[in-house]
């Protein structure tokens, strides 16, 4: 049930049927109870009978929570039989005290008796014991719901509403709501009991809100103190005590005012949607005229408590909790409604001081208004309160002037707190102002904030970070166009930038976006709100998108991008601001990539720009390297400077800019120093850079060359040696630089690469990412010949590094990270399943590798052997291809991180005597792994498949001889590598377990197993060895 409860409307179809055949039961069972009982006795039941039913309360209840019990409650029984069978079960199980395994029962039953509560007879006729000497069924009811106001549980929300259905009924008697409201306020005011306060609180709230008023006004002297609460310590921490208080508060203001529609409130004329659809592509329409009524007001007599109650209302806008904000909105909006206009306005103008709280002014903040120190909570509350208004028709025409510049603020509201920020609420907030807007004045009082509302939204639907702002924007940007109609080509943008559409961030910033700045009345506030707050957005993915979408729309106006925000942008890439500095200088970046793109198409020429531009915009950016402040670049967030500058060389290069000597010298400079910094990310980033920039001066220095191999080639002098990270770098950075470059020194890169690949004999001295790191400088260097391979190095020095990285497929280093040898195995696999197509000698041997990982214990190992393995069977001519295709079936590939796909899809191999000893030695230790799931499908996949084996030859399979020739092969090749013999030992302990080896009658077989197996334990130490080999 809990999958519905995004959508519990669906489930009404469904609720008759899921529901009466339930309520039937259990009023079967209790009409039977009650007729068995003795009326000598207090009715009761077995505990075995409760715990019968228990269940079918339990249903009902989970259908409550789902569908609300308002919708659920309307299908129980309501028969005036009823009433006291109902009553007296409840009674039963009230004795037996708060028994908590009971409480989906007391509830259930509480929302029953309400129900039954309304029928429409005098209680007092209905009650079997009136004349005799028991307590009225009236006086039974009430006592039942008092006992159950204050329970820590559920139950109290039902007695609430049980209390109020008896208490608002014509023949309960006005002392006995006034007694009760008594007892309630005076429990509240007197109490520190949360749970008691709450239920007071709950029910006197109930109870002004569905009793009629005349009822109330003799009661409201007697809960009046209650808003006392408001004020007291111990309640200011409960959000929920001061969300009734405040609830409260409105009904109190509410029941003082006379029940009216404020005549001076704004009316719309026309609000027909078909009227203003239709505007867009037609001829001005004749709009319905909207009025501020002018009948006389009534002469009003406004009692003093109302000052109490709007100053609570107005300080619930401050509330930290949205709850209490959102029903103080509420109540300010309906205690306005019943106001006279001219304290009306006072209310309004109270609300709309609130955004002036904590203000500064600021010549250089936007507006000349500093919202650093305002609360976002005060302002979230506004937002909600002046919606509220707007949609009563409370905020009159006139006072648009003063609101709409505040919620032009709010739906840019955003502050930053740290390393993240708030304000995703008051931005909500404001697009639900905007929203009633749109439904609440006509299009000529809304004519002169069109252009800004418009823009402002667009704005927010395109470039918000939160998905649920950016599409509340869209559906007050979606009211505005159907109800308003002048929203400038409002319905292009709502087809584009749809609800459902900007719920994906980059789409709606790298598409959306551009296709809504297309049109000019949106284009440059949508520019420079990527320019001046999303690039320079404290979170690095908003910042990376909006640079991305600086690039795109250079191509929409190249004059504004260029002469406006690129000028704004080039002095802030060193701004002393993270992510003000990293902001700028990746939009820099792509700005130069998509200008010089747009003029390249045009201009064939290498120099496209203008001398103007060359001084103006080109010098600047290839001045910001050479002149950046060492310290952006070396204190604790240089690293991500540092990328950042990466990309702006990257970006540079691709645009093919001029490039001084010394704009080239400080590039080589910050790559050869970001190689070696500590994160992978930052030296990918700088080695990223190497191959485009090469290419573009067409050398790489041989002084910087050979630099980098001497310390890749350098042993380690011990665990803390401080070339570690220079090593990983330049490893990497090597094999970013394309063969054709290095020249002679090609062969000389080579060897160091593929002795910084291998294992060192002192374990501590490895370091897998310099090892990964070379295999892939390794792949690189060999594919970036291409087709000249053969030409371009000797024979025996492509044999050497295709042997290197077949040897490093084999590595299973492990230190305190675990498998760290995976990551080369993976980077490995990867290459040389580039490199095969080309190198047919090494097919054999690679699916043969491939094949042993893809059946690993590591699921990214076998996915990267996997990909590979399938792609070389089904994609080329390889060595048993037949074969492997006839195993292997078909081309689509599993889930190789899930072992239940891939364990029973690759056991099939070992049907190819080619690969049935590299399968079985990587099945074997996974086999002899930790993870349960692994193990099991593992091993089931195997025993299945040996138990069906024949033990003499087969034409279409393999004997079980053969395979376990094969078995005792990994064997011999694995001795004492503990890695493969102890799986073995579990291998061997499963298939004698399965009767799998006595079906084999190969004595000299066993005989090859019981030395190998002695030649493993004889003198061995390591316990869960010893253990596995016994059992064997």
């Amino acid at each position: 049930m809990d999958s519905y409860q995004e959508q519990p409307h669906l489930l009404d179809t469904h609720l008759e049927s899921l529901i009466t055949p339930v309520v039937e039961k259990l009023r079967a069972t209790i009409f039977a109870l009650h007729d068995a009982r003795d009326a000598s006795s207090p009715f009761d039941v077995s505990n075995e009978t409760l715990l019968t039913v228990r269940p079918l309360f339990g249903f009902l209840y989970l259908l409550s929570k789902v569908r609300g019990y308002k919708i659920v409650v309307k299908f129980f029984t309501h028969e005036v039989a009823d009433l006291e069978p109902i009553l007296d079960f409840l009674e039963m199980i009230g004795r037996r005290g708060n028994t908590p395994m009971l409480w989906e029962m007391r509830y259930i039953l509480l929302l029953w008796l309400s129900l039954i509560c309304m029928v429409p007879f005098d209680l007092r006729r209905v009650d079997s014991g009136v004349g005799k000497d028991t307590v009225p069924l009236v006086d039974r009811i009430l006592a039942l719901g008092r006992s159950y106001l204050f329970v820590v549980g559920k139950e109290h929300e039902a007695a609430t509403v049980l209390m109020t259905k008896v208490l608002t009924r014509r023949d309960t008697s006005p002392e006995q709501m006034r007694e009760f409201l008594e007892f309630a306020s005076t429990e509240a005011c007197s109490t520190e009991d949360v749970f008691k306060l709450r239920g007071s609180l709950y029910a006197i709230c109930a109870l002004y809100k569905h009793s009629p008023r005349e009822l109330l006004l003799p009661t409201l002297s007697v809960v009046l103190p209650c808003l006392s609460l408001i004020h007291h310590p111990w309640s200011k921490p409960n959000a929920l005590v001061r969300k009734l208080v405040v609830k409260l508060a409105q009904r109190i203001g509410l029941c003082h005012m006379k029940p009216r529609i404020a005549a001076w409130r704004y009316q719309r004329g026309c609000r027909s949607l078909s009227q203003n659809l239709g505007k867009q592509g037609g001829a001005q329409q004749q709009w319905g005229a909207a009025t501020v009524a002018g009948e006389a007001e009534e002469e009003a007599d406004i009692p003093e408590a109302l000052d109490e109650v709007c100053e609570i209302l107005l300080t619930g806008l401050r509330d930290r909790d949205t709850t209490v904000r959102w029903s103080s909105a509420k109540g300010v909006g309906r205690i306005a409604n019943r106001l006279p206009q001219d304290l009306a306005r006072d209310v309004i103008l109270s609300v709309l001081s609130l955004f002036e709280e904590d203000t500064v002014a600021d010549p250089d903040a936007p507006d000349g208004i500093d919202l650093s120190q305002v609360s976002d909570y005060t302002w979230h509350g506004a937002c909600l309160a002046l919606a509220e208004l707007a949609r009563h028709g409370l905020l009159l025409p006139d006072m648009l002037v003063d609101t709409v510049p505040w919620i032009m603020r709010a739906l840019q509201f955003d502050q930053r707190r740290g390393t993240h920020s708030v304000g995703a609420h008051v931005r909500d907030a404001a697009c639900y102002v905007c929203w009633s807007f749109a439904r609440a004045y006509d299009p000529a009082v809304m004519k002169p904030f069109v252009v800004d509302l418009a823009c402002s939204l667009a704005v927010v639907s395109v470039c918000d970070r939160e998905v649920n702002v950016r599409r509340a924007s869209s559906a007050a940007f979606q009211e505005n166009v159907g109800r308003q109609g002048t929203f400038p080509h409002g319905i292009e943008i709502v087809t584009t930038a749809d609800y459902f559409a900007v719920g994906n961030r980059a789409h709606s910033f790298l598409e959306i976006s551009v296709e809504v700045a297309r049109h000019e009345e949106y284009r440059h506030r949508i520019f420079h709100h990527m320019a001046t707050v999303s690039v320079m957005h404290w979170d690095r993915t908003i910042r990376d998108l909006a640079a991305k979408a600086l690039g795109k729309y250079v191509a929409i106006d190249e004059e504004y991008m260029i002469n406006i925000v690129l000028a704004l942008l080039i002095p802030k890439t060193a701004d002393k601001e993270l992510s003000t500095r990293h902001g700028a200088l990746l939009a820099v970046g792509e700005i130069c990539v998509a200008w010089s793109s747009l003029r390249r198409v045009n201009i064939a020429v290498e120099e496209w720009w203008t001398p103007t531009e060359l001084e103006r915009f080109i010098k600047p950016i290839l001045a910001i390297i050479p002149t950046y402040p060492q310290s952006h670049l070396d204190n604790f967030d240089g690293d991500l400077t540092r990328i950042a500058c990466c990309n702006l060389i990257a970006c540079a290069t691709a645009a093919r800019l001029p490039l001084p000597e010394v704009t080239l010298a400080s590039w080589w400079s910050l790559i050869d120093s970001t190689l070696t910094r500590r994160m992978e990310q930052v030296s990918a980033a700088a080695a990223a850079v190497v191959g485009p920039l090469g290419l573009r001066v067409e050398s790489v220095d041989p002084a910087r060359i050979a630099r980098w191999v001497d310390i890749v080639s350098r042993p380690p002098v011990g665990v803390g040696d401080a070339d570690r990270f220079a090593r990983r770098g330049f490893a990497l950075g090597l094999g970013a630089v394309p063969g054709v470059l290095l020249g002679a020194d090609v062969e000389r890169v080579l060897l160091a690469l593929g002795v910084a690949a291998g294992l060192m004999e002192v374990k501590t001295l490895n370091d897998a990412e310099t090892r990964r790191n070379a295999v892939k400088g390794l792949t690189n260097i060999m594919l970036s010949f291409g087709d000249d391979l053969e030409s371009s190095l000797l024979p025996t020095a492509i044999t050497k590094c295709l042997e290197t990285l077949l040897s490093t497929l084999s590595d299973y280093a492990v230190d305190a990270r675990g498998d760290v040898g995976s990551w080369v195995r993976i980077a490995s696999l990867q290459g040389l399943a580039r490199i095969a197509p080309r190198r047919p000698e090494i097919e054999r041997e690679l699916i043969g590798a491939l094949c042993r990982q893809a059946v690993e214990k590591i699921g990214r190992v076998r996915e990267a052997a996997g990909r590979a393995l399938f792609e070389a069977v089904w994609g080329r001519d390889v060595p048993a291809g037949e074969a492997l295709r006839a195993a292997l079936k078909s081309p689509d590939q599993p889930n190789w991180n899930d072992p239940a796909e891939v364990f029973p899809l690759m056991i099939r191999v070992l049907d190819v005597a080619e690969y049935r000893v590299d399968l079985l030695t990587g099945l074997v230790v996974s086999i002899g792994g930790l993870t349960e799931s692994l193990v099991r499908e593992s091993s089931t996949s195997l025993v299945t498949y040996t138990s069906s084996l024949p033990v003499s030859s087969s034409t279409t399979r393999t004997t079980l001889p053969a395979f376990l020739t094969a078995l005792l092969t990994v064997f011999a090749t694995h001795a004492r590598n503990d890695r493969v013999t102890v799986p073995i030992f579990e291998v061997l302990d499963l298939l004698i377990s399965a009767g799998v080896v006595a079906r084999c009658p190969d004595v000299e077989m066993m005989s090859r197993l019981g030395a190998l197996m002695k030649g493993e334990v004889v003198k061995c130490k390591d316990a869960k060895k010893l253990l596995a080999g016994m059992k064997v």
